[in-house]
């Protein structure tokens, strides 16, 4: 099985043929790229304003998860669609203290923070958000490797706290979550391939 790997300073190459078949930024503009997630696949796609939409394969039951996240890791809205139409009960929206704009991309090496307020069902609950950003490294999933970053997004809100880890493609303009922890524990994704659609 191929699996994703980071590496901070690889020195094995990828053979160029491979690489070349691997998906670019455009395909992310022009249409989409397909991440497999344990299994299960992932949509990416990206409006000229830099939102990236991503959209889990549906389950058994025609669920699927959407989410839509500023860069590819701020998130802007969560919602469930069950058989392809939003389930507005499920929506949660985020407005952040500054404009969505101004939503910075990951540079390497640095901090940043934000406050946030999650909507939810008539529901408003105030967050605090932080972003280490590590390393400019190199990413590999299945046989495409990529200029890639390692985020951290820790949320200490009102009534619940967890953390979101990250790599974010700096040269695609989006990213995928390796892992999410709260007081329940932690759960990790592996991915193994990416092409385009």
């Amino acid at each position: 099985m191929r699996v994703a790997v980071f590496c901070i300073a690889c020195v094995a190459s990828v053979p160029v043929a491979a690489q070349a078949a691997c998906p670019t930024a455009d395909n992310l503009r022009k249409g989409a790229i397909v991440f497999t997630v344990d299994g299960e696949a992932e949509v990416h796609t990206r409006a000229p304003n830099g939102v990236v939409t991503v959209l889990s394969e549906p389950d058994a039951e025609g669920v699927a998860v959407r989410s839509i996240l500023a860069h590819g890791v701020h998130v802007l809205q969560l919602a469930d669609l069950i058989d392809g139409v939003v389930d507005h009960q499920t929506v949660w929206r985020f407005a952040f203290t500054l404009p969505q704009d101004q939503l910075p991309t990951p540079t390497p090496n640095a901090t940043w923070q934000v406050g946030s307020t999650a909507y939810i069902d008539g529901t408003a609950e105030d967050e605090k958000i932080q972003h280490t950003w590590g390393p400019l490294g190199q990413y590999t999933i299945g046989a495409c490797t990529y200029a890639a970053i390692p985020v951290r997004a820790d949320y200490d809100g009102e009534e619940y706290d967890h953390v979101e880890e990250m790599i974010y493609f700096s040269d695609l303009g989006t990213a995928i979550l390796t892992s999410y922890s709260d007081v329940e524990g932690r759960e990790s994704y592996t991915y193994t391939d990416i092409r385009a659609r």
